[in-house]
């Protein structure tokens, strides 16, 4: 859906009018955290602030404009140091 407050809206718009029948409508927002182990210090670095940024902006709209929304967490990767 991208960043910007007024294409997300419009965007949300268009996909319940183009059903015309129901007024739902099933939006996946996707974000990545984005890591990496430093093996130097023995850390993992979390280069996902841009990321977490966006979609915590994204989260107020969506609850500023009375959307029902679900969160999920997904690990794709899991490749932790122990």
């Amino acid at each position: 859906m991208g960043k910007n407050e007024i294409r997300i809206v419009q965007g949300i718009g268009r996909g319940l009018r183009k059903d015309g029948k129901d007024n739902h409508l099933k939006v996946i927002d996707i974000y990545s955290k984005l890591t990496y182990y430093n093996t130097s210090t023995k850390r993992w670095n979390d280069f996902s602030y841009s990321g977490k940024k966006h979609v915590s902006e994204r989260r107020k709209l969506y609850k500023e404009l009375k959307y029902p929304f679900k969160e999920m967490g997904v690990t794709i990767i899991d490749d932790k140091k122990t």
